[in-house]
């Protein structure tokens, strides 16, 4: 019996590893280590756009911002380094940084962030989606993105260790307006998201939508959703 508890555990450890993610090559140790520095460094850089956006000296934070800069630099190199190598959440955090800190205004169907962003979903990873639905017009009226969706949700549970992730806006979660940090979101928060998206992929009043948006609500309540559904139903 013991031996037969043992080769059962074994296997369901080999299972949880064979259905998770599987990076290429060195890619996710890269991930890692960048986003680790990323992570610290980027709320701090944010929070001086903030100050100086509310009237502070350019000349007093500029010291700061270079120090800041100079340790920023060489992180996104390294997650580079995972996105050449095709890591599907490097590619997302490389796309998503590419908005945020990008010097011009946005522009839509760029194509340095709207091909991060493709690979990245095809793959199955669900945030790239939300940047995909505001910012690749050309992908979403594509024949790529239904089917891309519909991966992203039947492989949600493949990138479960990578959450919490940033994003620009999570329309099912509510934010302070005043707010200009990336919001964090978990991954129920992110498969709300995507329930809300396939809504939106499929056809107008059909089940389907109204399956897909109840799911929404479901998770996390999803006001916008809600919303929505409410004013349907009247």
């Amino acid at each position: 019996m013991k031996r037969s508890l043992a080769a059962l555990f074994t296997l369901m450890l080999s299972t949880q590893v064979l259905g998770a993610y599987q990076p290429p090559g060195n890619s996710e140790t890269d991930y890692r280590q960048a986003v680790a520095r990323l992570d610290a460094i980027e709320p701090q850089m944010m929070r001086m756009i903030q100050q100086l956006a509310e009237g502070a000296s350019a000349q007093d934070l500029e010291p700061r911002l270079s120090q800041l800069r100079g340790e920023w630099t060489p992180a996104l190199a390294q997650l580079q380094r995972a996105v050449d190598a095709g890591h599907a959440v490097a590619q997302y955090r490389m796309a998503l940084y590419l908005f945020v800190y990008q010097p011009d205004a946005a522009v839509l169907d760029d194509p340095a962030q709207c091909t991060l962003l493709a690979s990245s979903l095809e793959q199955g990873f669900a945030p790239a989606a939300l940047r995909i639905a505001n910012q690749c017009m050309g992908y979403v009226d594509g024949p790529a993105y239904a089917p891309a969706l519909s991966k992203a949700l039947a492989d949600f549970s493949q990138f479960t260790g990578y959450y919490p992730q940033p994003a620009v806006t999570l329309e099912c979660v509510k934010q302070d307006p005043k707010d200009i940090q990336l919001q964090w979101g978990t991954a129920p928060s992110y498969q709300a998201e995507l329930y809300r998206l396939l809504g939106y992929a499929a056809e107008r009043n059909s089940p389907a939508r109204r399956e897909f948006w109840q799911k929404a609500v479901d998770l996390n309540g999803c006001p916008a959703i809600a919303r929505r559904m409410d004013r349907l139903r009247g």
